[in-house]
């Protein structure tokens, strides 16, 4: 079973791998629409997309991926009932799933994951919780594309608030306050300063 060590580094190395193929395509990720973010998933990954949107009330959980025909296809759903920016954080979410996971991280029995994911603390590392691990995993995922690391340092240097940022980067406040804390940045710096260092280690091998 793969760590979650060896977790985070795939998805740096895929936020990363992301970025870059997406600003190589003239994509701008925080102004991108989730139909294109779809686009570019179905072309790295040969899944076709589908968005649903079901009406319903929680206050847990607002969206889920199901997958079918052996990979080939998948339908995010999405409740109807939350904010535009709610519904572009959660999409992005269930969209980054699909780049990151492998088959030890899909969950058949959905309902336990959707379960699993309102406890307040779970052993991510468990076989058993493989799942939840795979939701929390993909949703950094999703911050990273949706607000960059470059991006948010600019924004903290400036001083800007996060109700103005919010509406620019289309998140809620809430995750906007996450993303720029001081233990969050610190804690994806140290994963952006790997990729770094890893990153110029092929540029050299390769110019050998």
């Amino acid at each position: 079973m793969t760590t979650i060590i060896e977790k985070l580094h795939d998805l740096f190395r895929c936020a990363r791998s992301l970025n870059e193929a997406l600003w190589d395509s003239g994509i701008d990720s925080t102004h991108m629409s989730l139909r294109q973010l779809a686009d570019h998933v179905t072309k790295l990954c040969g899944v076709v997309v589908e968005f649903k949107q079901v009406d319903v009330e929680t206050d847990h959980i607002f969206g889920h991926i199901e997958v079918y025909d052996d990979g080939k296809r998948a339908i995010v759903y999405v409740v109807k009932n939350i904010s535009e920016r709610f519904k572009h954080a959660v999409i992005a979410k269930e969209l980054c799933q699909l780049l990151l996971d492998k088959a030890e991280d899909w969950q058949p029995d959905g309902k336990d994951t959707l379960q699993k994911l309102v406890v307040p603390i779970v052993e991510i590392d468990a076989q058993e919780n493989i799942a939840v691990r795979s939701e929390q995993l993909a949703e950094r995922l999703s911050w990273e594309l949706l607000y960059p690391i470059e991006l948010r340092r600019k924004d903290i240097a400036e001083g800007q608030s996060h109700e103005q940022i919010a509406g620019r980067v289309r998140l809620p406040v809430q995750i906007v306050g996450i993303l720029l804390s001081a233990s969050y940045m610190s804690w994806c710096q140290r994963w952006w300063d790997a990729i770094w260092v890893e990153r110029e280690a092929e540029k050299a091998a390769a110019a050998e």
